[in-house]
């Protein structure tokens, strides 16, 4: 991971000699993305860096990524945890509805 920090660090920097390169920012991004969720299963903070190394792809256009490993892995991700977020989200609804239906079923019986 540090070494991805500091390539982070260094392709972001503007300095006498070079400019910031997005792309390589974007890569290291991804794959601190990738260590996070794999390695660690820390899915928030891999979530984070996935969508940051989407954000720097996306400020490149109108170049494309959608043929490279790291970006499809990024986007991908995001997706899963959307995905996985709108599930989580549907079931504690159902739940809560449930639970209403039933506390409300005596009144709506009464009312037919």
């Amino acid at each position: 991971l540090d070494h991805y920090r500091t390539s982070i660090l260094l392709a972001s920097k503007k300095s006498a000699n070079s400019f910031p390169d997005p792309e390589s920012e974007a890569i290291s991004t991804s794959r601190i993305g990738y260590v996070y969720k794999t390695v660690l299963g820390m899915h928030e903070k891999a979530e984070e860096y996935f969508l940051q190394c989407v954000l720097l792809a996306d400020s490149m256009k109108p170049r494309t990524f959608f043929g490279c490993d790291w970006f499809k892995k990024a986007k991908d991700s995001i997706e899963d945890y959307r995905r996985k977020r709108a599930d989580q989200d549907s079931e504690e609804w159902e739940k809560k509805r449930s639970g209403l239906l039933k506390k409300m079923k005596p009144t709506l019986d009464r009312m037919h």
